[in-house]
């Protein structure tokens, strides 16, 4: 709280904020005690005590009443196997194509035999980067080559 003076003048008194830059603030309202509507109790903290002898043993009967659960995989009828890769599916549909083709002839004819398919707006883009991934990281033994721009073929190692 600022510092203040207080000055009479004919009988009243006013307070003079110090000269030391503070402002005026107003005062907040005190905050209301909360009250207990009557007959109310104040609740009891809570206390856990040690189970007994008896409850122990019924919790433990109880425990060995029910069979051990196990975890069996079981397997589906009509599990369906594994979605080929965008890579796979591209490395598939060039053994059929002795020609080097472009990102979007290969997606349209993987989505024609449902090899892969995406939501994705742009499929082709996605192929044509995980293609040149491949080819960075794989170096000499990716499967793929880039002919001329836009336009990939497999390799010996992708032929096999």
């Amino acid at each position: 709280m600022s510092k203040s003076t207080k000055t009479t003048t004919k009988g009243k008194t006013a307070a003079k904020p110090a000269k030391s830059g503070a402002t005026k603030t107003k005062a907040k309202a005190p905050a209301k005690a909360k009250t207990k509507p009557a007959g109310a109790q104040e609740a009891a903290p809570a206390t856990t005590a040690a189970p007994t002898n008896v409850e122990r043993a019924t919790s433990d009967a109880k425990a060995l009443a029910k069979p051990a659960k196990t975890s069996k995989a079981k397997a589906k009828p009509g599990a369906k196997p594994k979605a080929m890769s965008c890579l796979d599916a591209a490395v598939s549909v060039l053994k059929g194509n002795n020609a080097p083709m472009r990102c979007k002839d290969m997606v349209a004819v993987m989505a024609g035999k449902g090899l892969w398919s995406t939501t994705a707006p742009t499929p082709h883009a996605t192929l044509y980067s995980a293609i040149l991934r491949e080819i960075t990281h794989k170096g000499s033994k990716a499967r793929f080559v880039k002919t001329e721009r836009g336009h990939f073929e497999l390799t010996s190692i992708g032929n096999a």
